[in-house]
């Protein structure tokens, strides 16, 4: 799925997507000029594109995004493309198994990181809720996968 590309808030989806995944965004989100470009195709509502540049930015500290991941018997990797001026912090909670964090270092700032997200061996079946926040400055998310 690719977030804030369009300026209606829509997030765009695969169109034979499983529908696993959902993102809610902080209040005052804004689209903005992304870190790195995104390119899809086979979306919905939007088909392709090859030229998107905005992603969803907060600007208000603290922020996070919250991205949920419904369970399924099969195991996955969940990738966010974010972006921080100062160090991510990643909260991963998977139902019955607890709670892990960890810190994607500054020296981030300025570019996107990909922060990937296992789901397997216990974890998979579970529904999980992970959490991508900053503790100051802006955050960014461009776009969030499944495989």
């Amino acid at each position: 799925m690719v977030v804030g590309s369009r300026n209606d808030g829509k997030i765009v989806r695969m169109k034979a997507g499983t529908g696993r995944l959902t993102v809610a965004a902080p209040s005052g989100a804004l689209t903005t000029p992304g870190l790195i470009p995104i390119l899809w195709s086979g979306g919905s509502p939007e088909q392709d594109r090859t030229d998107n540049s905005n992603w969803w930015t907060a600007t208000s500290s603290p922020s996070s995004f919250v991205v949920e991941v419904a369970g399924a018997d099969n195991a996955s990797e969940v990738v966010l493309y974010a972006g921080s001026t100062s160090s991510l912090v990643v909260t991963v909670t998977v139902s019955g198994r607890g709670t892990t964090q960890r810190v994607v270092p500054a020296s981030f700032l300025g570019s996107a990181a990909k922060v990937t997200v296992s789901l397997t061996g216990a974890d998979r079946g579970r529904d999980t809720t992970i959490t991508l926040g900053a503790a100051k400055g802006t955050l960014s998310l461009g776009a969030v996968t499944e495989r």
